[in-house]
């Protein structure tokens, strides 16, 4: 986890682009039933994308990965992803990716873990 939180910065322009692409495809997916596959395809490029970089979508990245998980049942594996994504957030320029990362979490992760009360 204390690797994702000091990636690098990432030096590709190019990269913004992809991971543009892969959120609209994310996107559409999700928004299908059928469509469990490219669903995969799509995020597992996000998260290929920010393994070994940090760029403007890596906290949303994170947390679409959570969410991933939980809509599989894999509630440890969502909440740790999805904190790592808002850690980053909470440390990012407050920007569209940084807000996007956030409200997924509190939407579809956070109240897999934490008491309703809390």
């Amino acid at each position: 986890d204390m690797e994702l939180l000091s990636l690098p910065p990432s030096s590709d322009p190019r990269i913004e682009d992809v991971g543009s692409f892969m959120e609209q495809l994310e996107e559409v997916a999700s928004n299908r039933r059928n469509h469990n596959n490219l669903l995969e395809v799509a995020l597992l490029r996000k998260v290929e994308l920010t393994i070994h970089e940090r760029f403007t979508m890596t906290p949303s990245c994170l947390v679409s990965w959570g969410v991933f998980h939980a809509r599989n049942g894999r509630f440890d594996e969502a909440h740790r992803f999805g904190k790592l994504g808002v850690q980053l957030a909470n440390e990012g320029g407050g920007g569209y990716h940084d807000a996007r990362a956030i409200l997924m979490y509190h939407m579809y992760i956070f109240h897999w873990r934490t008491p309703y009360h809390d």
